[in-house]
Formats: C-alpha cells, structure tokens, sequence
C-alpha cells in the first residue's frame, strides 16, 4: 500500500510540474554535443537535486543542491514565484567572500546567505537575481531553501569555483 501511495504522489508531483518532455529532450541533446565538443559545463538536474561539473567534457563530480523554496520543481513562470528555471543559462559574474549581500527571506533580513561564492547567472528569458551560491545552511538538509537559485554547501562551490568561468554553458533540466 506505501509503494501505491508514494507512486501516485510522484505521478501527482509530475503532473503538477509543468514538465517539458520537448524542452528536456533539447537539453539532454545539447549535454550530448557540449560532452562530444569536450567543453566545461554545469548541469543542474532538479529532479534529483544535484549539479554536475563537466570538465572538458567528462563528468568530475556531482554535488548536492537546494533549489526554489516552494519544492514542487516546476519551471519558474514569473518574477518571485521562488522558482528555479529550466534552459541554457551562462555565468555571468563571480564573486568570492562579498559579505554585504542582503536577502530578504521573510524572516527578516538575512546577511551573506549567498555563503562564500557566487555565480550570477545569465537567462535569454530576462530573470534577474538569479546565480549559482554557497550556503551556511547545509543543503542536504533543505532541498528547498532559496528564491530560484541553486545552492551548494560552501565546500562544495570552493571546490569547482575556480574552473567555473564567466560566459560558461549552465544546463538547468527537470
């Protein structure tokens, strides 16, 4: 009876997602061509909760992640739904260490909850704010902590920051 209960609420969970099969398959398409180019590249697989660093086209190392608070996984759709978006992002900018970054969180004002790095991302789709960052919070325990960006213990972001580089592809997929 458990094994009926969790699957009907994983088929609920999916139906409720706004899940993209076309969209995904174009992801996975593209995974395939940035690997076969050998290029560094970021994927962030929602479904599972974990970022993989691809460096020169070989898989180096998956890492835990804590995405958009709401935890239903679904495609961000507007400014402030909490949401992390799917498709082809790149690096914008990166930061180490800044310590005057505010969030509203609504529990008041947070300082430095982006933890020691920080990765702004670049979206064609016009979402501003949006960046890959460390957290004091480990993510393994909330694995829906943040505003829409994907977060990562700060060991974890220390360890593949200085190979991430600005203008680098970020493949965000359900």
């Amino acid at each position: 009876m458990a094994k009926i209960r969790n699957l009907l609420g994983a088929l609920l969970i999916l139906a409720s997602s706004n899940v993209n099969p076309i969209q995904n398959d174009y992801l996975e398409q593209k995974i395939l061509e940035y690997s076969s180019n050998k290029q560094s590249f970021i994927v962030v697989k929602k479904s599972d909760y974990k970022l993989d660093f691809y460096d020169y086209g070989k898989l180096t190392k998956s890492y835990p992640v804590s995405l958009g608070k709401y935890g239903d996984l679904a495609d961000k759709q507007e400014a402030g739904d909490y949401r992390t978006p799917e498709g082809i992002l790149k690096i914008e900018d990166k930061a180490i260490g800044s310590t005057y970054r505010k969030c509203r969180n609504g529990k008041g004002i947070e300082k430095n909850p982006y933890g020691t790095r920080w990765m702004r991302l670049y979206s064609d789709k016009g979402w501003k704010g949006l960046g890959i960052h460390g957290s004091s919070v480990a993510v393994r325990e909330c694995k829906s902590s943040t505003l829409g960006c994907v977060a990562l213990d700060n060991k974890d972001i220390e360890e593949f920051y200085d190979r991430a580089y600005v203008g680098m592809k970020v493949i965000i997929e359900h």
